[in-house]
């Protein structure tokens, strides 16, 4: 919401994905996905910002892992780094192409970022999938925990992620 207020619409939904990949990749992936839907001329830039908040995800991944168990660190920089780095120069290849495209029609419509309503939902979605995930990896030990890994990461790898680390 800040960086296409500042920076302006291109740019703006480009540095949205990168920094909102900070914080969720999943989240930043259905706000573009909903604004393209509403404005399909935002589909090329929201591309870019999913690509953008996916490639932080692997990355803030990294850092997270290198914190808690540098050892598992170095099993995973090759392949958590390759998508970082492939994910990152594909989201520099669509931007680019992005703003060789003149813009037409309104600016983008900016919402209030802290509604509730999506928030809320999200939320639901969230707890139900970390419910399910929990109770895979009780009741089915190791074999639940790679079924719950492949579900939470559908909402957040985060808490997974720190789950196995740990």
């Amino acid at each position: 919401y800040l960086c296409t207020r500042i920076i302006g619409s291109h740019k703006g939904l480009a540095t949205t994905g990168i920094v909102g990949g900070l914080v969720s990749s999943t989240a930043v992936t259905i706000s573009m996905a909903t604004q393209a839907g509403e404005n399909p001329r935002l589909a090329l830039p929201g591309a870019t910002a999913i690509l953008g908040a996916s490639s932080t995800m692997f990355a803030r991944m990294l850092v997270i892992v290198s914190l808690l168990q540098p050892d598992l660190f170095l099993m995973l920089l090759a392949p958590l780094g390759g998508m970082a780095l492939c994910g990152y120069v594909m989201s520099f290849i669509l931007f680019s192409k992005a703003q060789r495209i003149p813009p037409d029609g309104p600016d983008i419509s900016h919402r209030n970022p802290f509604e509730l309503r999506p928030a809320l939902g999200f939320g639901v979605l969230y707890a139900g999938v970390l419910f399910i995930s929990k109770a895979a990896q009780t009741y089915l030990g190791d074999q639940g925990l790679y079924a719950s890994s492949l579900l939470a990461g559908t909402t957040d790898v985060d808490a997974i992620m720190l789950s196995i680390v740990r």
